[in-house]
C-alpha cells in the first residue's frame, strides 16, 4: 500500500480482474453467511417468527385502516348527495309562489339552506382530507 505496483497488462484487464475479485469476495461472504448457524446470522428462528408476526399485524392494521377510510369516504359521499338533494328541495320551495311572497317562510327556508350549505362544506372538507 502506498507504493507503485507494476501490472504487465493494460487498464482494461486490470479493471476486469478487480471486478472479478470483488465479486468473488462478495460471493464467498454470502455463502459463509448462508451456511452459518442461525446464531451467527444474528436472528434465531423465534426472532424471525416474531418479526414475521409483527409484519403481518402491521399489514392487517393497514388493511383495516384502509377499509375504514373507504367506508368513511362512501359515507361522506352519501351525506354530500343527500345534503345537495335537500338544498335543491329548499331552493325549489323558495322559488315557489306560496313561499316567495311570504318573507317569514322565505327567511326560514334561507336559514335551512345556509345550514345545509355549512354541512355540505364540512362534508367536503372531510372528504378532501380522506383523499389526501
Amino acid at each position: 500500500e502506498g507504493g507503485v505496483n507494476y501490472y504487465p497488462f493494460g487498464y482494461q484487464e486490470y479493471s476486469e480482474r478487480e471486478n472479478y475479485l470483488a465479486e468473488a469476495k462478495t460471493s464467498v461472504q454470502f455463502v459463509v453467511k448462508a451456511n452459518a448457524p442461525m446464531s451467527a446470522q444474528g436472528m434465531s428462528e423465534r426472532d424471525r417468527k416474531e418479526k414475521h408476526s409483527k409484519e403481518q399485524n402491521r399489514i392487517e392494521q393497514n388493511r383495516k385502516n384502509q377499509n375504514r377510510m373507504e367506508q368513511e369516504i362512501k359515507k361522506l359521499e352519501r351525506q354530500v348527495e343527500e345534503t345537495e338533494r335537500r338544498m335543491d328541495e329548499i331552493r325549489s320551495l323558495m322559488e315557489s309562489p306560496e313561499f316567495a311572497c311570504d318573507y317569514t317562510k322565505l327567511s326560514e327556508l334561507n336559514d335551512q339552506l345556509m345550514d345545509e350549505e355549512r354541512r355540505l362544506e364540512e362534508y367536503l372538507e372531510n372528504y378532501v382530507s380522506y383523499q389526501e
